[in-house]
């Protein structure tokens, strides 16, 4: 393919398809929804979590502008909420198999609605939201709990894509900067892991985000791959920048927890079963 027919390829390509939109007050909503989970890092019951984002469900769908957004931002933010719920609800029925197995196929379900509309909005000629990208991303990864060892190998790459498509909308998005350094950092060397690429990615996450629930996250995720490569005085003063954003937040507490006895979050959230111990003592 010569140069010229390259350029017209790519003039073709951007005329057929459109990115997806948001309006204001929908991109308003996403950027609430992401302050509010910033506001449960203050909190560690999962039933009292639960039960906030009952409370903050039931806001949001009561709302005039809400019932003006496009069936895609709907699922956009019943992504989040069911995320949010999934994570608590998954710690309250730990030895319940038939319960894990409830939510197994929930996940699923979810999982196969998101991808019904990335589908829909292809054949449409338009590329999906980024956000509904993140959120594919993020319930794969999550449902990987769930999975056998080959259906996690499988599922793991495709994680990665989600990821890598929204940021060729928004090269600047940092949640999905955040995901995909993580991605990196848990997969194995063998299958495309690196750490070096975890640090680049979260690091330009940090320097892109665009309010305070972005940085909030990128900050405690950063921190932590500066602990990880014995950075710790910047580690510790990445910590303390975030500490100011979510004062409460819990999750701070433990990552200094750790980190006091020279663990860190990101090594934890791996195999926390494998440090409970010290953490008791």
């Amino acid at each position: 393919m010569n140069k010229r027919i390259f350029i017209l390829f790519c003039l073709i390509f951007c005329t057929i398809f459109a990115f997806a939109q948001s309006s204001k007050s929908e991109e308003n909503a996403i950027n609430d929804m992401n302050f509010f989970r910033m506001e449960l890092e203050k909190y560690s019951n999962p039933q009292e979590i639960l039960d906030k984002v009952s409370d903050y469900e039931t806001s949001l769908f009561d709302n005039e502008n809400y019932k003006n957004f496009s069936e895609e931002t709907k699922l956009i933010l019943g992504n989040m909420l069911f995320l949010e719920k999934l994570k608590n609800q998954v710690k309250l029925i730990e030895n319940d198999k038939e319960s894990k197995n409830k939510l197994k196929t929930e996940t699923q379900n979810q999982i196969k609605k998101t991808t019904d509309s990335i589908n829909l909005s292809n054949t449409n000629g338009k590329i999906p939201n980024k956000w509904l990208l993140v959120n594919q991303g993020d319930l794969i990864s999550f449902s990987l709990q769930f999975a056998t060892l080959s259906e996690a190998i499988k599922s793991g790459l495709e994680v990665k894509t989600y990821y890598e498509q929204a940021l060729v909308q928004d090269p600047k998005m940092s949640f999905a900067l955040i995901n995909l350094g993580m991605w990196y950092y848990y997969v194995p060397g063998i299958a495309g892991g690196d750490k070096q690429k975890t640090y680049d990615f979260v690091k330009q996450a940090v320097t892109d985000a665009t309010n305070d629930s972005e940085l909030y996250f990128a900050k405690i995720i950063y921190s932590q791959t500066l602990f990880d490569q014995k950075k710790f005085e910047e580690s510790k003063l990445e910590l303390e920048q975030a500490k100011k954003l979510c004062p409460e937040s819990l999750n701070i507490k433990l990552m200094e927890k750790l980190n006091n006895q020279g663990i860190s979050w990101i090594e934890y959230s791996a195999n926390p079963k494998k440090y409970e111990k010290k953490l008791k003592d």
